[in-house]
């Protein structure tokens, strides 16, 4: 499958999870370097939401602030049974995300960059 143009990763793909859910099997989330994660519908090649991870100081809230550091999405994943999903970063934080709305319902700060997410 090729995804191209608006609204796809601008930098390399990192990590890919697809949806445990067999019924939803064609819906992917792919992580980035360039600090983002997409959720893919592999069929109509569509992106259905972005989720942007880059940690800005004195913030938790995964928002895309002007002039904010990306930094790379090295794991991601769905929970089984919620609308959620996760994302982990080289910034150290890992942050669950509401598939629905598309908000960050949490974040963890971690010591060290966050390279794999299991749940």
């Amino acid at each position: 499958h090729i995804f191209k143009g608006f609204g796809f990763h601008e930098g390399s793909l990192t990590c890919l999870a697809v949806h445990p859910d067999p019924e939803q099997s064609a819906v992917v989330l792919s992580g980035s370097e360039d600090g983002t994660a997409r959720l893919l519908h592999l069929q109509n090649k569509k992106v259905l939401a972005t989720f942007v991870h880059s940690a800005e100081v004195g913030s938790e809230s995964g928002e895309d602030m002007e002039g904010e550091k990306s930094f790379s999405v090295e794991g991601v994943g769905f929970f089984r049974r919620r609308k959620w999903c996760f994302t982990g970063g080289m910034d150290g934080y890992a942050k669950v995300w509401d598939i629905v709305n598309g908000n960050c319902r949490i974040s963890c700060k971690h010591p060290m960059g966050v390279t794999k997410v299991i749940a």
